[in-house]
């Protein structure tokens, strides 16, 4: 009995230790073999005039959804953020000028799991954030 009772309290340490304890919105994560932060400077040097040209020219890759898929052959979704505020999903960049973004982001499928507003039939790919003043803690 007792050896049961300590199977259980380490197995729930071990779940513990293993589910997300949120998301991080402003330390920036590696993604994979791409840089996952784009800079204000960045942004500013492409001269776009809206994010998804920016992250088309800087970070195409973030725009597609890496082959991820359910059993229906759905493929899953970049979503978008702004300030923790869900805009949409890749499109919504087309609508969002650059000038006073501070940094973009992508999230892993993963650590975009945790984001939210996800449902629970949605299969998320990844996710960009866009920061913009309200959000950054150096302004």
């Amino acid at each position: 009995m007792k050896i049961r009772i300590l199977l259980s309290a380490a197995a729930l340490l071990v779940l513990g230790a293993c589910s997300p304890a949120g998301v991080n919105w402003t330390e920036p994560r590696t993604a994979g073999p791409f840089n996952a932060l784009i800079t204000q400077e960045e942004i500013a040097a492409t001269g776009a005039t809206n994010l998804y040209d920016v992250v088309l020219r800087l970070r195409p890759m973030w725009l597609r959804g890496r082959g991820m898929q359910n059993f229906g052959g759905q493929t899953g979704m970049i979503l978008v953020y702004q300030d923790h505020v869900r805009m949409g999903e890749i499109g919504a960049l087309r609508d969002m000028a650059p000038n006073y973004v501070v940094s973009v982001r992508f999230l892993d499928a993963a650590s975009a799991a945790a984001l939210p507003g996800i449902l629970p039939r949605e299969i998320v790919a990844g996710a960009i954030i866009v920061r913009t003043p309200a959000t950054d803690p150096a302004g």
